[in-house]
């Protein structure tokens, strides 16, 4: 199913629905009222004014000075989204199938694990290293997981926007919000499950976390819910396939 492209809905309603979705959203769509099969998740994730860049502008005390100048026939997203809601096989599906896109890779403090390539899927520091960037203003956004720090420097998204005109970044909501008022063009996706009972069900079964940290992980959701209010588009991540078509939709609508 088609999605609205960004430039065509300031101040409009949107409603981003999934074919196949087993979570009906709840709202208004052409004047119409849709039932949905789970109402206490829907009524928080269902519909979404888009605020407009000014809008977005004016409520968060950013002058022109301090924003990240991109050209004009660059275009960024940010990939949002809970733990275990399934953001990374959603990338790795889209991105195979376009390579025009390309994801911008992170700096971080933590160990590099088994099977991962520095430059490739992080850029690995030294923490001396990195908080010499924090303090010199070298990073867009940065934040704190499991003890690590993570972050996106601001010369390796230049250095990623000269390779291509599509770069994609995956951010908490709190980081992407930190972006977006920095890159007021940026466009902000975030990926939902069906349900709370779906996510929780995804995060035990992936069997590597305590049950602290898998409530942990549910409980920051409903952070997650709130700052996901000013984004630009939810998707539902009920089949990855699903998923990925919904993301096309919106990165690379067809005529």
């Amino acid at each position: 199913m088609k999605i609205a492209a960004p430039g065509n809905i300031d101040g409009k309603i949107l409603c981003s629905a999934i074919a196949g979705s087993v979570a009906a959203t709840t709202g208004l769509v052409a004047g119409k009222k849709i039932k949905t099969q789970n109402q206490d998740f829907n009524k928080d994730f269902g519909i979404w004014g888009r605020v407009s860049s000014a809008e977005f502008q004016a409520t968060q005390n950013i002058s022109k000075i301090d924003r990240f100048k991109i050209n004009p026939n660059n275009k960024i997203y940010i990939l949002s989204g809970s733990s275990g809601v399934g953001k990374d096989t959603i990338l790795k599906t889209f991105l195979s199938k376009h390579p025009e896109f390309k994801l911008s890779v992170s700096h971080t403090t933590r160990p590099i694990r088994p099977g991962e390539v520095n430059g490739v899927d992080y850029y690995f520091v030294k923490d001396e290293d990195f908080y010499h960037g924090m303090e010199n203003g070298e990073f867009l956004e940065w934040a704190i997981f499991s003890g690590n720090y993570y972050g996106t420097k601001k010369d390796s998204l230049k250095y990623m926007l000269e390779k291509t005109d599509n770069v994609i970044l995956k951010l908490d909501t709190k980081g992407a919000l930190k972006v977006k008022k920095l890159i007021p063009e940026a466009v902000l996706i975030f990926v939902a499950p069906p349900s709370l009972e779906e996510l929780e069900a995804r995060l035990r079964g992936r069997n590597t976390e305590s049950e602290e940290a898998i409530q942990k992980r549910l409980s920051a959701i409903k952070t997650e819910m709130k700052n996901a209010e000013k984004f630009d588009y939810k998707i539902v991540n009920d089949t990855i396939d699903n998923a990925v078509e919904s993301l096309e939709n919106i990165l690379v609508p067809k005529d």
